[in-house]
């Protein structure tokens, strides 16, 4: 990584699944510019949906899950599934504010 600046709250690294470089996060609730992530704060890969926790230094390492409640889960699993559909309209040539 070119820059280690923290842009959008993150600290710049690579997702310890795939390798990605990480180095933003969006909200998926809301459009305010101002928030920013905060350390036990969850976010999915957007490469290859690794469930990643924010750490005390603003950097995403990798969560297991395993002690969230199902309806955290689910809302981790819908997601999930609107990050593989983002990701299909970018195979496509779509999603590229066309």
């Amino acid at each position: 990584m070119d820059n280690d600046k923290v842009k959008e709250g993150v600290k710049p690294t690579l997702c310890p699944t795939c390798g990605a470089k990480l180095d933003a996060a969006t909200h998926a609730g809301t459009l305010d510019p101002e928030l920013r992530p905060k350390p036990g704060d969850l976010t999915l890969c957007a490469y290859c949906d690794a469930l990643l926790q924010f750490d005390d230094e603003g950097k995403p390492v990798l969560f297991d899950g395993r002690q969230l409640n199902e309806r955290t889960k689910s809302r981790v699993e819908l997601a999930r599934a609107r990050t593989r559909s983002f990701r299909a309209l970018r195979r496509r040539g779509k999603g590229k504010g066309e």
